[in-house]
């Protein structure tokens, strides 16, 4: 790898420590992660302790996630060199 590669793989490496960064990168492929409709219901709001907080318009479609629980969580991970989500948490809000 070059120089210059080594230096940007390690500044990609220091960004995934955190959370807000994480966030971001979970939001930009939310809808490889749920799906195209899932995504116009959903959004992840925050990452805290591998905990994704993700905000539904309607309780149906938290469920539907949740029922997911375990695909949407390997989803995501793949996205990153590294496990960053152990969880999800689910709430309700009318701002997806």
């Amino acid at each position: 790898m070059t120089a210059i590669g080594e230096i940007i793989q390690r500044m990609h490496e220091k960004l995934l420590s955190y959370e807000g960064y994480q966030r971001a990168l979970v939001e930009k492929y939310w809808e490889d992660i749920v799906g195209s409709v899932a995504k116009r219901h959903s959004r992840p709001r925050q990452i805290s302790d591998s905990i994704l907080y993700v905000r539904g318009d309607r309780s149906v479609w938290n469920q539907s996630l949740l029922m997911e629980n375990r695909r949407v969580i390997e989803n995501i991970n793949r996205h990153f060199p590294r496990k960053i989500v152990a969880d999800l948490n689910f709430q309700m809000g009318n701002e997806v």
